[in-house]
């Protein structure tokens, strides 16, 4: 493609004819498109805009993506984030980010887990589609990219074109022969369970985390629960507790994201006084929270 000079082109634009205005105005589209494919290969959000121009990031989300991009590059090992429902999170963590990483490492092999295998296996079926899509091939397709292999037709289990797999599993569901380099833990427990007082799902989940799940990690894999706070005893509780009394036990850097920020000020005269604001005011106002 033919080198522009872009403040030129600022400057001269009418200057030029009608059909020199449609082939510059068709390179700049391409320059943009260019960019834009550089960058969505090396940025979770700006994948994510690429795929869905109406998305709306929050200041959560950037937080977020700065965490599990460490996860991808390896400066980050285990995380743990606490956000409440409908803030986002399975859309980045369970949708974008698993097709996003297997982009930039398709040879690895990713572990969804959620709090039902039916829950696990539908993110499956949309991050395969996600990577069959024309939008996606541009970014990691072409010559020696990344697609699906021939046999992946199943949505829970299927394989890239360069070794790496994609497993879906439920909460306490059979992963014997199954490895990860990337477990991804979105929600272990289901609410309805709460709501019932069926409080022995927090052992179990804990319980098939430990000897299952855990032990079904590659050298050097990596470890993100993202998940709702339900109790103490909770997965993210257990493993808090465990950092605390287990020496050995694994490290997890723990982010909490509250849907209503509190901040306290203290006036001269001593008077405290709070005011609040929405985590994510683009889709949820302070009012409809609170």
């Amino acid at each position: 493609m033919a080198e522009i000079d872009i403040e030129w082109v600022k400057t001269n634009l009418h200057k030029l004819s009608s059909a020199q205005k449609s082939e510059v105005l068709l390179l700049l589209d391409e320059l943009e498109q260019r960019k834009a494919i550089k960058l969505a290969k090396i940025s979770l959000l700006d994948f994510v805009m690429f795929n869905e121009a109406e998305y709306k990031i929050g200041a959560h989300h950037r937080k977020l993506a700065i965490l599990l991009e460490g996860l991808a590059d390896g400066t980050k090992d285990r995380v743990a984030v606490n956000i409440a429902p409908r803030f986002g999170k399975s859309h980045l963590v369970s949708y974008y980010f698993p097709a996003w990483y297997l982009g930039n490492h398709p040879d690895k092999k990713v572990m969804m887990v959620s709090h039902t295998a039916d829950l696990a296996v539908d993110f499956g079926r949309k991050v395969r589609n996600l990577i069959a899509s024309e939008k996606y091939q541009l970014i990691f397709g072409g010559k020696d990219g990344v697609e699906l292999s021939q046999d992946s037709k199943s949505a829970g289990r299927w394989h890239t074109n360069h070794g790496g797999e994609y497993f879906a599993v439920g909460v306490g569901g059979a992963i014997a022969g199954r490895g990860a380099d990337l477990l991804l833990i979105d929600d272990p427990h289901n609410e309805q369970d709460i709501i019932n007082g069926n409080l022995d799902v927090f052992d179990k989940a804990y319980e098939w985390f430990t000897t299952g799940a855990r032990t079904r990690l590659m050298p050097g894999g990596r470890v993100a629960v993202v998940q709702t706070r339900w109790a103490l005893n909770d997965l993210t509780g257990r493993l808090c507790k465990d950092m605390a009394m287990n020496e050995g036990a694994d490290q997890y850097e723990v982010v909490e994201f509250p849907a209503v920020l509190e901040k306290e000020t203290t006036g001269e005269d001593g008077s405290v006084t709070y005011t609040q604001k929405s985590l994510w005011p683009e889709q949820w106002p302070l009012e409809a929270l609170l």
